[in-house]
């Protein structure tokens, strides 16, 4: 009787994992992925963050995992691509960095992106990098001219008269400067009084308290 009943569970478990395989089998899926944008133009030395996205185009989410599929020939132009996030169940997001050393040449250059497993892409994304040239610097285009000068300079004059006081007072107002009269004693007086009506309030509010 043990026996029969183990023989049963043994062929229970033998049904439960083929079915289990063949549906596994067959909810496996595809994926598509994403770019925030195709293309880009940068100058040696820069780099640049393009964000990406893996979904689901088919099947049920088992897993995908993304990466750069030509690395190699990237680094051998001075060009580096990485992923912040490589594995995941569809849908998930990431960015890719992009940072190009001093000595890229100039020219036009695609990464290639491809997801792989369970649900692998059905075409990979590719990105357009384009590298600007460097600016020349030639001298011999940069032209500056001299100032002219004039063939006649102006002359000194020979004597200077000397504005009377009263002339140079009057000239003085008249550019804004005030002149030199009894207002600014006045002005001291107006402040002089001020400070002692507060001190003086001061003392009074102290004997208060």
């Amino acid at each position: 009787m043990l026996l029969k009943r183990m023989g049963i569970t043994l062929w229970a478990l033998v049904i439960f994992t083929l079915l289990f395989s063949l549906s596994g089998a067959t909810v496996i899926g595809s994926s598509s992925i994403h770019l925030g944008y195709a293309n880009a133009a940068l100058a040696a030395g820069k780099s640049i963050s393009v964000p990406y996205a893996v979904t689901l185009a088919s099947g049920s989410t088992w897993g995908t995992t993304l990466a750069v599929s030509n690395t190699s020939y990237l680094s051998s132009h001075g060009i580096s691509a990485s992923l912040s996030d490589t594995y995941g169940d569809p849908t998930y997001t990431g960015s890719m960095s992009i940072t190009l050393s001093n000595s890229v040449p100039a020219g036009t250059y695609n990464i290639t992106l491809s997801a792989t497993g369970d649900d692998p892409s059905q075409s990979n994304a590719v990105f357009t990098l384009t590298v600007l040239s460097a600016p020349s610097n030639t001298s011999s285009s940069t032209s500056v001219s001299q100032p002219t000068v004039p063939s006649t300079l102006p002359t000194t004059p020979s004597s200077v008269t000397a504005p009377s006081p009263s002339t140079a007072v009057q000239n003085s107002s008249a550019y804004g400067y005030p002149p030199t009269s009894s207002s600014s004693s006045y002005v001291y007086l107006v402040v002089l009084v001020i400070i002692i009506v507060v001190i003086i309030a001061a003392a009074v509010l102290l004997r208060k308290h």
